[in-house]
């Protein structure tokens, strides 16, 4: 997802960008094989943003999607859109998400920049079927040194969704080229997204809170170290 973002931002997004926007939501989606995806971008003018609280989603306008192949990497297309996101709609509810998820990272870092990635998940209700949707939004620091985090919403396809966790994957300085360091028990998706693509070494080794592993930059595979 960060290659995604990385690639519509530099081959595409930078020459669109309108000095009317005082805000710009990327929503990147990668396709099952994780070879292409799509990243659709949202702005609000500056009328439309207040200086405190949440801005409107109901004002954001789509902006543009640009559509890319990950192997190589490459933009396929680009277009501009019109308009403002229909209220209510997937568009909608996914940059309300993005926002709750900003603002929860903004109140742990507030002087850290992240690039915020969601993921959509089915919760269990009971035995006799599926619970409501639940949405985990991956903070990525901007610099490479973290923090990163994991900022749960639930009730994403209800009329309030809501944070209800944060999990903290790379505390500030957690993140070095040759060594990531976790405080959780085993490294987690944020970790190997931090790991893969990496090309100054074959092996990353990460400590956690119960020990140390190596992941490998090119596949993402992990081992447990045994010393």
């Amino acid at each position: 997802m960060q290659r995604a973002l990385e690639l519509a931002h530099r081959q595409a997004f930078l020459r669109l960008a309108a000095s009317e926007s005082a805000l710009v939501v990327p929503v990147v989606d990668i396709d099952p094989g994780g070879r292409s995806g799509q990243v659709f971008y949202a702005t609000w003018r500056h009328e439309d943003v207040p200086d405190k609280g949440l801005p409107d989603t109901s004002k954001a306008r789509r902006y543009a999607v640009v559509s890319l192949v990950l192997a190589p990497e490459r933009v396929l297309d680009i277009e501009q859109l019109a308009g403002r996101v229909e209220k209510d709609g997937a568009e909608h509810r996914r940059l309300f998400i993005l926002l709750l998820a900003s603002a929860e990272a903004s109140k742990l870092a507030p002087k850290e920049l992240f690039d915020f990635f969601v993921v959509y998940e089915q919760t269990s209700k009971d035995a006799s079927g599926a619970g409501p949707m639940r949405g985990r939004v991956y903070a990525f620091a901007a610099e490479l040194g973290g923090p990163d985090m994991e900022i749960v919403v639930d009730g994403v396809d209800g009329p309030e969704p809501k944070v209800v966790a944060t999990i903290v994957h790379h505390e500030l300085g957690g993140v070095r080229d040759h060594m990531i360091r976790t405080p959780l028990a085993s490294p987690g998706p944020m970790t190997v997204a931090r790991v893969l693509g990496r090309t100054s070494h074959a092996k990353v080794e990460v400590m956690t809170s119960s020990g140390r592993f190596f992941v490998t930059s090119s596949t993402g595979y992990l081992e447990r170290s045994e010393f």
